[in-house]
């Protein structure tokens, strides 16, 4: 599904992300752990094409997705991000943030957008706030809406960054959840957490950064009990 090759990203003399190289499988969970600053939301960004990466090849339904002819916004439906801070549309009620694109964007009348998007909403649990001002809602119901959101489009893979970073612990549970829910459908799913059981639990693989490197890529059964690095084996005594 996806191939990153020889990735790098700096921000003026800063290096962030350093000759990357990853494998994602089709429809698998993949999370990245690590400290703050290691990297992992830039890696997450540059899939998106949120930024640009300096060198490298992100290889994306085997096209180079950095190459200058690209068609960004065909890209960006199928695959589709889940912020940190929500990003949604204060002056529109949940309905309507999940309709927007779908009847903007790809053009879809309004009575099969609202039906798309009320089926996504039931399925994350927020059939009975349809209508609700998303100023009213709690954090976790929030990200749930984002969540609803990028489902709306059908995407083939969904990029989480930090997606319970901005939310009280009592609503932390609810979001990681939903996250876990999506893993049984036919979707390729990233994710940045610092949840590590989250990470444990839901994941295929994980991958840990260090530094703007990516250290080591283990199943979760050998990377919480039996990592082969010492960096990675300092990381999670912090959390294990």
């Amino acid at each position: 599904m996806i191939q990153i090759k020889n990735l790098s990203k700096s921000f003026n003399n800063l290096e962030v992300l350093k000759n990357i190289n990853l494998t994602i499988e089709k429809n698998t969970v993949h999370t990245i752990i690590g400290s703050s600053g290691s990297g992992k939301s830039t890696l997450l960004r540059c899939i998106n094409l949120l930024e640009t990466p300096d060198s490298g090849e992100i290889i994306v339904f085997n096209q180079n997705i950095l190459n200058s002819n690209f068609d960004i916004d065909n890209y960006r439906r199928k695959v589709s991000m889940v912020f940190q801070n929500f990003n949604l549309f204060d002056n529109l009620n949940v309905l309507k943030n999940c309709t927007i694109a779908l009847e903007k964007v790809l053009k879809i009348p309004t009575k099969q957008a609202n039906e798309i998007a009320i089926k996504n909403l039931t399925d994350v649990g927020l059939k009975d706030f349809i209508y609700q001002n998303v100023k009213k809602l709690s954090g976790g119901q929030k990200q749930r809406v984002a969540i609803a959101r990028s489902l709306c489009l059908n995407p083939d893979v969904i990029l989480f960054d930090e997606p319970t970073s901005a939310l009280d612990p009592e609503m932390v549970e609810e979001v990681l959840k939903t996250i876990k829910s999506l893993a049984k459908l036919d979707i390729t799913i990233i994710i940045v957490t610092h949840e590590m059981q989250f990470a444990r639990e839901v994941s295929d693989t994980v991958h840990f950064m260090d530094k703007g490197v990516v250290v080591e890529s283990l199943s979760p059964e050998i990377m919480y009990t039996n990592p082969k690095n010492e960096r990675t084996r300092e990381f999670l005594k912090k959390f294990l």
